[in-house]
C-alpha cells in the first residue's frame, strides 16, 4: 500500500493492493458498514481502483440503470449495476414495499 498525490496535501488517497480477489471482495463487501461507525471513521470512503476507460464505462452503466428506473412505469422495479470494474452490469431488482 502507499499514499497517492503529494506530500503537502493533506486528504491524499490510500493505494491498497490485496494478494488475492477474495481478500479484495471481502473488503468491498464490508465497507458498506462504515456508515455506522464511529464518527473518526465516517469520512472515510472505499472504491474500486479504476482506468480512465472504465470510470466512463461505470458512469455509462449508472446512467442507463437511471433511466430505465424512470421509465418504469410500474414502479415495480429497480435497476441497479453490479459487478466488477470492467464487467459492470445493470440488473432488474423488485422495489421494497414502503409500509
Amino acid at each position: 500500500m502507499f499514499r497517492m498525490g503529494l506530500r503537502r496535501e493533506h486528504d491524499r488517497p490510500l493505494l491498497i493492493e490485496f494478494t488475492t480477489r477474495e481478500v479484495k471482495n471481502l473488503v468491498m463487501e464490508s465497507a458498506g458498514r462504515l456508515y455506522r461507525a464511529s464518527d473518526k471513521f465516517q469520512g472515510i470512503s472505499v472504491t474500486h481502483d479504476m482506468t480512465p476507460a472504465e470510470r466512463e464505462q461505470c458512469k455509462q452503466t449508472v446512467a442507463e440503470a437511471k433511466a430505465k428506473t424512470a421509465a418504469d412505469t410500474s414502479g415495480e422495479w429497480k435497476f441497479l449495476v453490479r459487478g466488477p470494474p470492467g464487467e459492470m452490469k445493470v440488473i432488474r431488482v423488485r422495489k421494497r414495499p414502503q409500509y
